[in-house]
């Protein structure tokens, strides 16, 4: 609240007191909702305390007139006061908010009317009622903006209880309606002002500014040129002659793109007509250009467009040299590509040997493959053999037999591949194989058994060409446990494998399966978590084990 708000509500205390008058307090008027967006937009309309002008004092007296009232006035219901833009018939300029009529007037779109304000219990305490200006009728239109939001009132007041015409309350709509087109053309005419003050001060640098931009354009190391509409150079600094071997007046008026090399010319027209189209202010293109000399020299070129009354009418660069760059990046993706090919065929390489995973993780870290040694941790052992191969071989002829081999391997391969085990090593017609690469996982058990499933399944419906009447057969072993893995050899010869008692017991388990068997460890089972479908074959005593080990027939795997 102003000083001048109080002082106003202060006198009209001592005045009623000194009359004997007791005050009460009147009824405070509801926030609106939106008080804070409200506030924000009478702000934006810069029009409190600023002084009288005659196109709202007119607006005020035309209230009066019409209405046939004493006071007539031009509120503005700020944060804590009721300002007055406008009055008629009083002379102070604001009241405290507390006690304002508009206060309650700005709550509604529609007038508030007050025929006897001593008879309404919102204002019958008020002291602008008990004492002077003595209101009796109040009748305020709302200053509605074009958000939306009640700015104030035009109202009149009078010192008798009263009513108004319907064509008074008409008038005074319509008069309200045309206070808030002042206030709009009041906050353009500023919006203008600012602008044209802008304009001037802008216009006072601009002279100084174009000097010193000619001066830095003219002796600037890259190329900088204006088309026309059309893409004609109208000018070209002093660059493009130790750039592009141009004399200066030899490219004015030549069309733009027969600079560019013949090959790119249809991308680069497709460039920059899309930016004029699609009015893109600026572009960045790196282009081929043919010098003076023939000679190809890349530019690296920032594009704007100019504009003017809305439609282009050209545009400016700026090019710089970057045929040293585009060199060197030429060569580095040439090495990039002989790297990725190179790395391409190693990969492929690497699969026919070992499991995608762990060709990607071997890939990714060679030196850590490159390094005798290795670490202990969990694995499941698969050995696997042809049943009957050996002698099956001695009547075939050798091709036949490594024919043979191929296709039973590849099936093989295929499925340790595919539950992403490892291959170790063959001997003949057996494999050894792994589960754990490339981390520990906890299904390295289910996924041997998986795959030894696949595997006979596979293995029995090979048909051989050369001997389609004969099927084969595997017996198969898997063991589960600790067991070394990592790289063992010298520098000259390295072998990626697995070491330990695990490896013998799988192996000797393979020895004792019988054609189409697989033979699983108690610990392989206890690996699976019970999710193998077994038959328990009872212990067994196996080579280079003092206690016999329980031995279970695989049958299936649950899911």
């Amino acid at each position: 609240m102003t000083g001048a708000s109080v002082s106003i509500l202060q006198a009209i205390h001592y005045h009623c007191e000194a009359l004997g008058t007791r005050i009460m307090t009147p009824t405070s008027a509801p926030i609106p909702d939106n008080e804070t967006e409200r506030i924000e937009e009478l702000d934006r309309y810069g029009i409190l305390d600023t002084p009288p002008e005659l196109d709202f004092d007119d607006l005020t007296l035309l209230a009066s007139h019409i209405c046939q009232t004493p006071i007539a006035l031009i509120t503005l219901v700020d944060r804590e006061r009721e300002w007055f833009k406008s009055k008629l018939g009083l002379d102070i300029s604001e009241t405290p908010r507390e006690v304002a009529f508009c206060s309650h007037a700005i709550m509604d779109r529609e007038l508030l009317i007050v025929r006897d304000a001593v008879k309404d219990p919102r204002f019958s305490q008020n002291p602008l009622v008990l004492s002077d200006p003595n209101i009796r009728f109040y009748a305020g239109a709302p200053l509605i903006s074009s958000k939306g939001h009640p700015l104030g009132t035009l109202c009149v007041i009078d010192r008798e209880p009263r009513e108004l015409t319907p064509g008074q309350i008409e008038a005074l709509r319509a008069l309200s309606r045309q206070v808030m087109v002042q206030l709009e053309i009041r906050r353009q005419n500023a919006a203008i002002a600012q602008l044209n003050r802008k304009l001037t001060e802008e216009a006072e640098h601009r002279k100084e500014a174009e000097k010193l931009y000619r001066h830095i354009v003219e002796n600037a190391s890259d190329i900088i040129y204006k088309t026309d509409a059309r893409g004609h150079i109208l000018y070209a600094n002093k660059a493009i002659e130790a750039i592009l071997k141009y004399d200066v007046e030899d490219v004015i008026g030549i069309y733009y793109l027969s600079l560019i090399h013949p090959d790119h010319r249809g991308d680069v027209k497709r460039f920059y007509r899309k930016q004029w189209t699609e009015e893109v202010s600026t572009t960045f293109c790196e282009i081929p250009v043919v010098a003076g000399d023939g000679a190809l020299v890349w530019l690296g070129q920032h594009v704007e467009l100019i504009a003017e009354n809305g439609a282009v009418t050209g545009f400016q660069a700026l090019a710089r040299n970057v045929t040293e760059r585009k060199r060197r990046e030429f060569e580095l993706q040439q090495r990039l590509d002989e790297t990725a090919e190179t790395q391409r065929l190693l990969e492929t390489l690497l699969e026919r040997y070992i499991s995608k995973d762990v060709a990607a993780e071997i890939i990714s870290d060679p030196k850590r493959y490159l390094q005798v040694g290795g670490d202990k941790r969990e694995v499941t052992i698969l050995f696997c053999d042809l049943r009957g191969f050996t002698a099956l071989a001695e009547t075939l002829a050798p091709d036949t037999v490594v024919d043979a081999l191929n296709m039973y391997l590849t099936e093989l391969i295929d499925s340790v591949f595919a539950l992403h085990g490892t291959v170790d090593k063959f001997h003949g017609d057996a494999v050894m194989c792994f589960f754990s690469e490339p981390d520990s996982s906890a299904d390295h058990a289910i996924r041997a058994a998986k795959c030894a499933l696949d595997i006979r399944r596979r293995v029995k419906r090979l048909v051989l060409p050369a001997i389609p009447d004969t099927r084969l057969s595997v017996g198969i072993g898997i063991n589960s446990g600790k067991a070394v893995v990592g790289t063992i050899g010298s520098e000259r010869r390295m072998d990626h494998t697995v070491i330990g008692d695990v490896v013998n017991v799988a192996q000797r388990l393979q020895s004792m399966a019988s054609p189409d068997q697989i033979l699983l460890s108690a610990s392989t089972c206890q690996h699976a978590e019970k999710r193998l479908l077994v038959t328990d074959l009872g212990a067994f005593s196996i080579k280079g084990r003092q206690d016999p080990i329980q031995v279970f027939e695989l049958l299936g795997v649950s899911s």
